[in-house]
C-alpha cells in the first residue's frame, strides 16, 4: 500500500461540495435539495457538506475517506444579500461520528465580514472549534456487500461522495444587493499538538493509494470545492413591472 502524496487535480483527489438540503424558508426560491444558490429571505437554511473522492481507474470501490477537519467561511460580494446572519448547529453525520473522537466544532469569525462563520482560528489543529468528522472504519465507495448508506453515494464512474456534516445558516436580516456566499476554506492550522510536522487536514484513499491533504499539500482540494450562495430576491413591485412589460410586448406584437 502506497503512502506517498498524490497530486490533486480535476481527475483525481478530493474536493468539497457544500449544498442546500431539505425544506428552506418560504420565498427563498426552492426546496433546496442539491441546489447551490437560493434567494435570501429571513429564516434558517439547511446545508449538507459532502467530500468527493475521485480516482481515474473507472471504479469507485477503492475510493475511501477516513477523517476530515473543516472550516466554513462566508464571503460578502458587492455588500452581500444577507445583512445579519451566521452559521450554526453544525453536526457530523452518523457515518463520520466516532464516539469521543469526532467533534462538531464551534462558531468563529474567519472572514470579518459581519456574517458568522464556523471553524478554528488557531494554528494548532487541536483547536476544538474545527469540526472533525471521522469514520470508525474508513468509509469506502461502492455499495459493498449490498449495503446502501444514505451518507455515501456515487457521482460518476470515478467519483464517490461522502456526507460528512450538516450545518444551518440562520439569516436574521436581508437587504443587500450583492451575494452572500459560504464555502469550505483551508484551515488556519499548520501543526497539531506539539509536533512541527505539517497538519493533516484529511485522510483518504484514491485508487486504493493513500492521499493525505496537509497544510503543505492542499492541491486543488479547496480551490476546486463548491459552496452555496444567497442572492437578492426581486421586490414584488419589480416583478409586477416585469409582468406589465411582458404584457405590453405581447400586445404590441399582436397589433403588428
Amino acid at each position: 500500500m502506497g503512502t506517498g502524496l498524490i497530486a490533486v487535480n480535476a481527475n483525481a483527489g478530493v474536493v468539497f461540495d457544500l449544498r442546500f438540503s431539505g425544506a428552506q424558508p418560504v420565498g427563498s426560491g426552492g426546496a433546496g435539495d442539491g441546489l447551490h444558490s437560493l434567494g435570501a429571505v429571513p429564516g434558517t437554511y439547511h446545508l449538507d457538506l459532502w467530500a468527493r473522492v475521485s480516482g481515474t481507474n473507472g471504479t469507485t470501490t477503492d475510493e475511501a475517506l477516513t477523517n476530515v477537519y473543516t472550516s466554513i467561511a462566508s464571503l460578502q460580494t458587492n455588500g452581500g444579500a444577507v445583512t445579519a446572519g451566521s452559521l450554526a448547529n453544525a453536526q457530523t453525520t452518523s457515518t463520520f461520528t466516532s464516539s469521543g473522537i469526532s467533534g462538531n466544532g464551534g462558531p468563529a469569525n474567519l472572514s470579518s465580514d459581519g456574517i458568522g462563520d464556523w471553524g478554528g482560528t488557531s494554528s494548532n489543529l487541536n483547536d476544538t472549534n474545527y469540526l472533525f468528522s471521522r469514520s470508525p472504519n474508513a468509509s469506502s465507495g461502492g455499495e459493498l456487500g449490498g449495503v446502501v448508506n444514505a451518507n455515501s453515494q456515487s457521482v460518476d464512474a470515478n467519483t464517490w461522495e461522502f456526507k460528512i456534516a450538516t450545518y444551518d445558516i440562520v439569516v436574521s436580516a436581508v437587504g443587500g444587493t450583492g451575494v452572500t456566499g459560504f464555502n469550505v476554506v483551508k484551515p488556519n492550522a499548520t501543526f497539531k499538538g506539539t509536533t512541527i510536522t505539517a497538519a493533516t487536514y484529511l485522510v483518504s484513499k484514491v485508487d486504493n493509494t493513500t492521499l493525505n491533504i496537509t497544510s503543505a499539500n492542499v492541491g486543488g482540494t479547496y480551490t476546486g470545492s463548491t459552496g452555496v450562495s444567497l442572492v437578492p430576491v426581486p421586490e414584488p413591485t419589480a416583478l409586477g413591472l416585469l409582468g406589465v412589460g411582458a404584457v405590453g410586448l405581447i400586445s404590441r406584437k399582436r397589433r403588428k
